[in-house]
């Protein structure tokens, strides 16, 4: 049976000194199929103690369908504790349904040893051809460097990266597309199935004059023509704030925030249905991709 959660690490164990500190980063990767919201807690295993870990940023975090994130775990070690093998493990499970909804990561052995003795007990004179030894080798190797730095190609500039704005949120579309458009932020768009059809059912009339043929004098009669009302946006992934490469795709949500399954809105949706500027969607990326 397929886990709601994908767990992996690249350590399985690591080894300690008393009183010092290390770290272990997780993938977590959302594999229900379904928007939701997850926390990752510690649980500590064979004689370890859940105050020597921290989960570094937010335990509780937003994810969308197949999404994937990383979680850095600290661990540190206090001084006091007797050497030996000691366990733990990183699980994650749904806010809204725990019981039904979670998984257990990969266990990570902790080699806890003693911190090195400094001998000062040596009586026999001091190796000064050792310092010799040193400095000639520094000077040779110094001189390797330098020639292998300065003949080196200077690496490419990395691109600048784009931070999304938080004005973004409960602006029109007019006014977000053109938001997004101006900072080069390639975006898709995203609302729920019932504001997709609230979209194509709900319309409001707009009164537009035909130009009079040439060779007639009468006043033309007004027609209507349909347009729709759209929602605002009320969120992104990722969220505002957050800082991407040019080429990052930001999904943007209109309508309500919920748990339900988001869908995606084409271009000709867009243009077609909510009568959209094509122009305004200069930016909406048209690509399906994997996993979306």
């Amino acid at each position: 049976m397929a886990r709601d959660f994908a767990i992996t690490t690249v350590k399985s164990q690591i080894e300690l000194k008393k009183g010092k500190k290390s770290s272990v980063s997780y993938t977590v990767t959302n594999s229900t199929g379904n928007q939701l919201t997850a926390r990752a807690r510690i649980s500590p295993l064979e004689g370890a103690d859940e105050s020597w870990f921290t989960i570094e940023g937010e335990s509780e975090r937003g994810f969308s369908e197949n999404d994937t994130q990383q979680y850095s775990v600290s661990v540190n070690i206090p001084a006091e504790i007797k050497s030996g093998a000691y366990k733990f493990k990183l699980d994650v499970f749904s806010v809204e349904n725990p019981d039904e909804i979670f998984s257990e990561g990969p266990v990570i052995e902790i080699l806890i040893s003693e911190a090195p003795v400094d001998d000062n007990n040596n009586d026999k004179p001091f190796p000064w051809w050792i310092i010799a030894v040193i400095v000639a080798v520094i000077l040779i190797g110094g001189g390797i460097i330098w020639y292998v730095v300065s003949n080196k190609p200077k690496p490419e500039p990395e691109p600048v990266k784009i931070e999304i704005p938080c004005s973004i949120k409960g602006k029109t579309y007019e006014q977000a597309f053109e938001l997004l458009n101006n900072k080069g932020i390639k975006y898709q768009v995203f609302t729920t199935e019932k504001t997709k059809k609230n979209i194509e059912n709900t319309i409001s009339a707009r009164t537009v004059a035909p130009a009079a043929p040439y060779n007639l004098t009468i006043t033309p009669r007004p027609v209507i023509r349909p347009i729709t009302v759209f929602p605002v946006v009320v969120d992104t992934d990722p969220e505002c704030k957050a800082k991407i490469d040019p080429d990052q795709i930001v999904k943007v949500y209109f309508g309500e925030k919920t748990s339900a399954p988001y869908v995606r809105l084409e271009k000709t949706f867009l243009e077609l249905k909510a009568g959209m500027n094509k122009d305004l969607l200069k930016n909406l990326d048209t690509v399906h991709r994997s996993g979306e």
